[in-house]
């Protein structure tokens, strides 16, 4: 099996309970979390196994290539990042919004690379994540359709994905967007050294 589809409940999740004040660096683990979860979850749906085939993408009892499965975890962490960012702004953009996404791709990147990717990939998969983020950001800005065919392009290499392929992943990103939106409009980012609430 590709390695980095064993990442199953990776990171270490110090949840604090339902509606609590959180830290950056406690949301950004959380939200992590959250990414390796709902990776895991498509990668064993029915949806998938069509999709990977619609797209022509390799599988080994039906999970995709190291290749295929680090495109699909990018598409997941840009939708909660634009999650984050929508549900903060304006009300606490700036440095703890900042915080809380560095503390995210932090604990991504150190759940990779307790999986085996190098200390020589993790600049390029860094690359890869800037680069992914910025195609997804304009591409939605046009339109879920559009977003759905580049994140397909990237996914199956294909130039001319089919428009069921573009509808599964557009559909994906909006499934995340406003459940973790409507969770964290509820939420409190806090210092580290806060006290906690009673």
């Amino acid at each position: 099996m590709p390695r980095f589809a064993e990442l199953v409940g990776a990171t270490h999740l110090n949840d604090p309970g339902p509606g609590a004040p959180m830290t950056r660096e406690e949301l950004g683990a959380h939200v992590a979390h959250m990414v390796w979860e709902s990776l895991t979850d498509l990668l064993l749906s029915d949806e998938s196994s069509r999709l990977f085939s619609d797209l022509g993408v390799s599988t080994e009892d039906g999970v995709p290539s190291d290749s295929a499965t680090k495109e699909l975890l990018i598409y997941l962490m840009w939708a909660h990042v634009r999650s984050i960012r929508q549900a903060f702004h304006p009300r606490a953009n700036g440095d703890p919004v900042n915080g809380v996404l560095g503390a995210l791709h932090r604990a991504i990147y150190e759940d990779l690379e307790k999986r085996g990717i190098t200390a020589a990939e993790l600049p390029i998969f860094e690359q890869r994540v800037a680069a992914r983020y910025f195609d997804y950001h304009h591409a939605l800005e046009e339109s879920p359709e559009v977003l759905g065919r580049t994140a397909a392009r990237h996914l199956g290499r294909s130039d001319e994905p089919t428009p069921e392929s573009a509808r599964i992943l557009a559909s994906w990103a909006q499934e995340i967007f406003q459940p973790l939106q409507d969770f964290l409009e509820e939420l409190e980012i806090i210092p580290p050294e806060s006290p906690r609430p009673k």
